[in-house]
């Protein structure tokens, strides 16, 4: 990860010129912060090497499939959000579900597994 701190605006942009070592298919994407946190994120930039796909480590896969666990809590009756789901939330839930199965799927395989 490279970082820059800088001001632009209107007829001044910031340029930033870094070198990222990639020593696998991945993304890149740069983002602006500010003291508010998070503003705006770039595309990503797919670099692929020896024509094999891009993945995410189990870390990042384990930490989605958390993430959608605790969507289906919230959306679920009684949960939080449910108030919003007055229809179809078994179609809703189904999705997040096979959502999460690809997100078990890609965490097995970077940790080894098949």
């Amino acid at each position: 990860m490279a970082r820059y701190d800088g001001n632009s605006k209107p007829g001044s942009p910031v340029n930033f010129l870094t070198e990222v070592p990639v020593t696998q298919s991945s993304w890149i994407c740069a983002r602006r912060m500010d003291e508010r946190g998070h503003q705006s994120h770039t595309s990503p930039v797919y670099v692929m090497l020896g024509n094999k796909p891009v993945r995410s480590s189990a870390k990042d896969a384990e930490y989605f499939v958390r993430w959608i666990d605790n969507i289906l809590k919230n959306i679920a009756p009684g949960g939080s959000w449910n108030q919003y789901f007055t229809h179809d939330l078994d179609v809703v839930q189904a999705r997040y579900k096979k959502a999460k199965g690809v997100y078990e799927k890609i965490a097995l395989e970077a940790s080894g597994g098949q």
